[in-house]
């Protein structure tokens, strides 16, 4: 970073404010998605992928637009999100999720939510490569009990080193997201497309069977990791 001009302060960050996303729970191969999970972290067996598409306003009035996608998995006695993928439109956030949280961040091409009647819909792009495409026909309110994220973030952060022979740094995150408040939601039929890409094997979580997809407005904040374990370089 910049000695004297930083991106970012220390937390907590005001990541989603009176944000849009976009959300859709399904079902897809179960060894696959394993495969994508690093130790010490196991995927929650039986458990449903979650792919977002989020668009967050700006102080400028622009918006930050992101795409992820979210495994279930658990650390001893500690359930949360993995985040194996997700791409984001702005170096600002691309460097605090990478280097903070652990997030692998990359960037994506700038977009919105779309909406047109009670369609809504959204697509993850990066250099015109069509990663993630979902919408949500909206159908009625819904209750935030019937929101399948969690609070509990676990995430492997590693720094590679220049030096030969010398182990990367490897680091358990566990954050914990706060003050989140949920302004609007509701809930519908939903539609996912993931890949191909020549760049990324998002084609691994493809939807074997989708099961509900959600639209919200929502804010929430980043704050201090909970706990940060360093994890043995195998």
């Amino acid at each position: 970073m910049p000695l004297g001009s930083s991106p970012y302060e220390e937390p907590p960050y005001p990541a989603g404010r009176n944000a849009e996303l976009l959300l859709v729970e399904y079902d897809a191969d179960q060894k696959r998605m394993s495969e994508e999970v690093p130790e010490p972290l196991h995927l929650v067996r039986g458990s449903k992928v979650i792919a977002w598409i989020f668009n967050a306003p700006q102080l400028t009035g622009s918006v930050y637009h992101e795409g992820a996608i979210l495994l279930n998995v658990k650390y001893e006695e500690i359930t949360g999100h993995y985040v194996p993928y997700i791409w984001g439109d702005l170096d600002e956030a691309m460097l605090l999720n990478r280097e903070l949280y652990g997030w692998p961040q990359l960037m994506c091409d700038s977009d919105v939510l779309h909406k047109d009647g009670n369609l809504v819909c959204g697509e993850i792009r990066r250099r015109g490569e069509r990663l993630l495409k979902a919408s949500v026909f909206l159908e009625r309110r819904a209750d935030e009990k019937e929101l399948p994220l969690l609070a509990d973030w676990l995430q492997v952060r590693k720094i590679p080193t220049p030096m030969k022979g010398r182990p990367a740094l490897r680091h358990l995150i566990h954050l914990v997201t706060g003050n989140t408040v949920v302004h609007e939601l509701w809930a519908g039929r939903p539609s996912l497309e993931l890949g191909p890409s020549a760049e990324f094997r998002v084609e691994r979580f493809s939807p074997i069977s989708l099961s509900r997809g959600f639209y919200l407005r929502v804010s929430h904040d980043l704050p201090f990791a909970k706990e940060v374990i360093q994890v043995p370089q195998k």
